[in-house]
């Protein structure tokens, strides 16, 4: 199922729906189109997927773009000029510390340096042109992260920034107003309503009103 928000009327309506049903999947929107990356299948067979597609709104279509060079799910993306980095993931058993970049123009798929730490369940955002993996879990849910590392894709290298105040995975993350926004997730035993913002300038993380509601799992954007 797929659903877009009008902010001017206030309202949801249908859209195409996904041509490959999936849960815990990447969706990155960029050059106007959006972009549905990885995921589960919810199979008793536990398929991991590599799947790519992409929606176009005039149109309302989705069509296949070239897969995930390895499957999994509870990935991160994020993009940045014409690509989509895709961060880390969950497969077979495992978090990963793959880091590939997708070009939206030749819809080719390479290999970036791998993140210093595996993570699964991470949020993942870019600001000032540098890429952020923020939280996450080490194993599938074990033990939660307050990490923070940053990626310079002009010198292709990983730095550690200050981590977050609290450990959580399952979060949402979104920039607004040259701050890193961390919203929800979970502690791995605590269901979480708190929300931090980031100077990356300053390197200090700063409490912010909190949600209503604690909520794992959660999406946000800014519009």
């Amino acid at each position: 199922m797929v659903q877009s928000f009008s902010d001017k009327l206030g309202d949801w309506r249908n859209e195409a729906p996904l041509p490959t049903a999936r849960s815990y999947l990447a969706a990155t929107a960029l050059k106007g189109q959006l972009y549905a990356l990885g995921g589960f299948d919810g199979t008793l067979g536990n398929r991991y997927l590599a799947t790519v597609e992409k929606y176009c709104p005039l149109m309302d279509t989705w069509v296949s773009c070239s897969p995930l060079p390895s499957e999994r799910s509870h990935l991160a993306s994020a993009a940045y000029g014409n690509s989509i980095y895709v961060f880390g993931g969950y497969c077979s058993g495992a978090a990963v510390s793959y880091v590939d970049v997708y070009d939206v123009v030749t819809d080719e798929w390479k290999r970036g340096p791998c993140m210093p730490t595996a993570r699964d369940s991470l949020a993942a955002a870019v600001l000032n042109g540098k890429f952020f993996a923020l939280g996450g879990c080490t194993s599938g849910g074990v033990t939660s992260l307050a990490s923070v590392e940053s990626f310079d894709h002009r010198s292709g290298k990983w730095e550690t920034e200050t981590p977050m105040p609290t450990t959580r995975a399952l979060l949402g993350a979104a920039v607004l107003n040259g701050r890193i926004f961390v919203v929800g997730g979970t502690t791995a035993y605590n269901c979480l309503n708190s929300v931090h913002s980031f100077d990356a300038r300053m390197g200090a993380w700063q409490e912010e009103t909190p949600m209503q509601s604690s909520r794992i799992g959660v999406a946000v954007a800014v519009i």
